[in-house]
């Protein structure tokens, strides 16, 4: 576990490293990032996110709906050898 953390930081110190510009490359003169004036995927995003959560409001209840009233239940806190499948003991018949 630690030696997969030191590796983890060690590949992001290097791509840092890698990544980071020198003091005289900036062409703007500012070594902050600065936001694009307009953007529309934000927008574009947040529809589709919204139209996957009104798509889920519909289906649920028809999926609901459609499904059968009494699942099979299927019990596993019965002890072993209790359901009759795997024989006396519990386990499975070896032929």
């Amino acid at each position: 576990m630690a030696r997969s953390i030191l590796i983890l930081a060690l590949v992001l110190a290097f791509t840092a490293a890698a990544g980071a510009a020198e003091p005289g490359d900036s062409q703007s003169g500012s070594a902050h990032p600065t936001l694009a004036a307009r953007s529309t995927w934000p927008g574009v995003v947040v529809i589709v996110i919204l139209g996957i959560f009104a798509a889920a409001v519909l289906a649920g209840p028809i999926i609901r709906a459609n499904s059968p009233d009494d699942v099979a239940s299927v019990s596993h806190d019965e002890p072993p050898g209790a359901s009759g499948h795997h024989g006396a003991d519990g386990a499975a018949p070896h032929d």
